[in-house]
């Protein structure tokens, strides 16, 4: 369970966050990309911060696992912050910009972790319903979700790739530049194929499911609107005004 190559794995246990409607949860990670967007300042950070971590800690999964899915990203965390920190000669700002980022990584892992590939699949669908009569929703909805899937996939399957490779005694510190490279044009062909295989598998699978035909096929009967989601959505709202206000 505590692989790092489950990143933004599905876990299927019990918790108030699991049970929430999922199309709340879909809402909900665009309201807060907007309140992470419009937010400038360290009050409003803080807010931003505190309703994360009270979502994280009702999700029941460890936080070990939601580290491990940012420690992914370090990186491109430092970055921004050192980029954004020179150009604008400015620390705070570098600060906002890095935070902004782990709020926005580790919000997604919790909704990936505590919500399965239909559910959310189904939550997109029934958020962008209304514009049934400009495309085809149910479509755009199964598209979405498996471009966010696919990127998790080829992560987890390039992860297992290579630590399957180190089991077995391939030492790619000792590599020259150049076979480096050809190794690792060889390995992403392969992994990208494992993944592609694997998307479409769960685009099968939601098909079989009766996917855009019938929406009890999901886990709707389980987990329709609460009083949770209208108390969280009201959160998620005065998050915002918050936001507005400082």
């Amino acid at each position: 369970m505590y692989d790092r190559y489950n990143f933004f794995d599905y876990f299927l246990i019990d918790s108030h966050i699991h049970k929430l409607n999922y199309t709340y949860k879909i809402l909900s990670v665009v309201l807060l990309l907007f309140c992470i967007v419009i937010a400038d300042g360290i009050i409003d950070m803080f807010v931003i911060n505190f309703f994360v971590l009270i979502v994280m800690l009702f999700s029941n999964i460890s936080l070990k696992l939601y580290f491990n899915n940012l420690s992914i990203f370090k990186f491109l965390m430092i970055i921004i912050f050192l980029v954004f920190s020179l150009i604008y000669w400015n620390l705070d700002i570098g600060f906002i910009l890095m935070v902004k980022i782990f709020d926005i990584i580790m919000y997604i892992s919790i909704i990936n972790m505590t919500t399965s590939f239909g559910n959310i699949v189904y939550g997109i669908y029934n958020l962008i319903k209304p514009l049934d009569k400009f495309f085809d929703v149910s479509k755009m909805s199964l598209k979405i979700g498996l471009n966010i899937k696919f990127i998790s996939t080829l992560y987890n399957e390039n992860y297992k790739m290579i630590r399957s490779k180190k089991l077995r005694g391939v030492r790619f510190n000792d590599m020259s530049f150049r076979d480096k490279i050809s190794s690792g044009l060889i390995e992403f062909n392969c992994v990208y194929k494992l993944a592609c295989r694997k998307i479409e598998e769960l685009e099968n699978i939601m098909y079989v499911k009766n996917y855009g035909i019938s929406e009890a096929s999901g886990n709707y009967r389980l987990n329709k609107w609460g009083k949770t989601d209208t108390i969280l959505l009201v959160i998620n709202v005065l998050v915002i005004i918050i936001t507005f206000i400082y």
